[in-house]
Order: C-alpha cells, then sequence, then structure tokens
C-alpha cells in the first residue's frame, strides 16, 4: 500500500484507515510524519506537506478512534 503524498490531511486520514482495515495481524505500517513546513522555514524535502499530514493525523483523535474501530493493537516492542 502505497500512496504517492498527495491529497491532503483528509485524504491521508481516509487511505490510513483504509490501510488499517486491510492489514493482516502482525503488520507494519510505515510512515514520515513530521512537524515542520515550509512557511515555517522549513526545508522542503518534497514531502514535507504530506509529513505534517501526516504528523496532524497521528497525532489526532481520529486516528486514536480508526485504531479502536479496526481492532488495532500498538506495541512499542516487538520482544514483549
Amino acid at each position: 500500500m502505497v500512496y504517492n503524498f498527495t491529497g491532503g490531511e483528509s485524504a491521508y486520514a481516509q487511505r490510513m484507515s483504509q490501510w488499517l482495515c486491510d492489514a493482516p495481524a502482525g503488520s507494519i505500517i510505515m510512515c514520515h510524519p513530521a512537524q515542520g513546513s515550509i512557511e515555517k522555514g522549513d526545508a522542503d524535502d518534497g514531502i514535507i506537506r504530506a509529513r505534517r499530514w501526516e504528523y496532524d493525523y497521528l497525532a489526532s483523535e481520529c486516528f486514536t478512534q480508526d485504531l479502536i474501530n479496526h481492532a488495532v493493537i500498538t506495541r512499542i516492542n516487538s520482544n514483549e
């Protein structure tokens, strides 16, 4: 499941919700969140806006609710 870093925060949230729904047990979802912004003078690495959308979504109640809705259990250490 790959996306092209376009569409905005709402589209990212919809994608992530679908990825969480489709992911088999034991899956890992990789993303690139960051708090930076071009408006604040951070360097544009080509996906800086998408990084911010990801960060904002992952820090939101919407993400928490998506985890609950899709019965996702997160782990900090896979050895636990």
